[in-house]
């Protein structure tokens, strides 16, 4: 039952405010926003596009207060909704093949929340089939289970 509860807190829940903050670099996408209490959000999104459409993917990385733990402080759901805003929103234009970001044990499910955002245009992947161009990335000491990869379902519809 708290799952359901969870998730139903996390669609509505309105996100923070986002600016876009400039970025000279086509390759990266730095969004910000302020918690209530002044706890500033970084959303990053690394654009790795090849010209093999199918294996475009948005990479995302996001912390709370220079962090990427969880902070305690409360308003977890408003800040993984502000970032589920920003992905949904440049998914939706972009329409990479994946999306992609590193996932532990204690956000995991928060992340799951993000594959029913996009109304069945995603599908999470199961750690045996997360193509190599993720796994070879991997930092000593991590496997294919921290990762979370989104596939889009129609990946030949990519731009």
């Amino acid at each position: 039952m708290r799952a359901k509860e969870f998730l139903s807190e996390v669609f509505n829940s309105r996100p923070y405010p986002l600016k876009v903050e400039p970025d000279p670099s086509r390759y990266e996408q730095h969004l910000s926003a302020v918690t209530d209490d002044g706890r500033p959000i970084d959303i990053y999104l690394n654009y790795h596009w090849p010209a093999d459409k199918d294996s475009r993917y948005i990479g995302v990385v996001f912390e709370v207060d220079e962090t990427h733990e969880i902070t305690g402080k409360g308003d977890a759901l408003r800040i993984l909704n502000t970032v589920l805003y920003a992905v949904t929103h440049q998914a939706n234009e972009l329409k990479p093949a994946y999306i992609a970001l590193a996932a532990d044990s204690l956000h995991y499910d928060s992340y799951r929340a993000l594959a029913k955002r996009f109304g069945g245009q995603y599908q999470l992947l199961p750690t045996n089939q997360i193509p190599d161009m993720f796994t070879k990335h991997l930092r000593p000491g991590q496997d294919a289970g921290s990762l979370f990869i989104l596939k889009r379902t129609d990946a030949a519809a990519a731009r």
